[in-house]
């Protein structure tokens, strides 16, 4: 699901439904930065391949990783030795219910801060390296609670979750059917100072589906945090519904009539 802007204000109510019917969905704004780093994705191969029966791909990745991060490794079985012995002490770990910090530490104690910044150019200077790590760190204590670690790995990574973004968030996304909310001149406010802004971000939100979009407008909608349903209009956006009546799109009506 997609939205212009504030996606935990204009999803509340699919969220709420989908509830009701035994499915998750996650605002992943945050989420999707953390996830796209570097040392979040080299975290969770460790993770994987501690939790998960079978981790293949994780495997690949890590010891290609540790070849990086170490060239004496190129070559030989010194690699896959060293992330054996390492997810082996990590499952361990895990099996004693080690704090959510301590395990943090030990992938990257293993990993090496200075070997990564290394190879890594984009946390050589600053604190990116570090802040990556506490957000990292952050988001499995928030996943972790009183669930199991694989549930826990299930959360961070939104397996099984209807993923809520802003059309800005989801450059470089794709997904078999987006379902856009709000096509609604509230949510497009900047339309009439930049008209290609706006219409740029909304074919961004449209290319993220492979196969099916689905687009929303209400009549009234809460739009802002502790207010009421407030009547919409689209009329400064109705470019928008004619380049998608001319792409053959329908409306269709949902709900009563207010």
């Amino acid at each position: 699901m997609l939205t212009r802007k504030q996606p935990d204000i204009y999803a509340a109510k699919l969220v709420a439904a989908l509830a009701k019917v035994g499915r998750r969905a996650r605002v992943e704004q945050e989420l999707q930065d953390i996830l796209s780093e570097p040392l979040t994705n080299a975290c969770l191969d460790l993770l994987r391949l501690a939790i998960l029966p079978r981790a293949p791909a994780s495997w690949v990745r890590a010891t290609e990783l540790l070849e990086r991060l170490d060239s004496s490794l190129s070559g030989g079985a010194r690699a896959s030795d060293l992330l054996s012995n390492h997810v082996d002490e990590l499952r361990d770990a895990l099996a004693c219910d080690i704090h959510v910090a301590e395990i943090v530490q030990r992938m990257i104690g293993f990993l090496g801060e200075a070997r990564f910044r290394a190879v890594e150019p984009t946390y050589r200077d600053g604190q990116l390296f570090f802040d990556t790590m506490n957000r990292f760190e952050a988001a499995l204590k928030a996943a972790k609670r009183d669930q199991t670690w694989r549930d826990a790995l299930d959360e961070v990574e939104g397996v099984g979750a209807v993923p809520i973004l802003t059309a800005h968030k989801s450059k470089g996304l794709e997904y078999h059917t987006i379902v856009f909310i709000g096509l609604e001149d509230s949510a497009h406010f900047g339309f009439a100072d930049s008209p290609e802004e706006e219409t740029s971000v909304f074919f961004v939100a449209l290319s993220r589906a492979k196969r099916r979009v689905v687009a929303t407008f209400a009549e009234r909608r809460v739009t802002r945090e502790g207010r009421g349903p407030e009547r919409q209009a689209r009329d400064a956006i109705q470019s928008f519904y004619e380049a998608l009546e001319e792409a053959g799109v329908r409306p269709v009506r949902a709900g009563p009539k207010l």
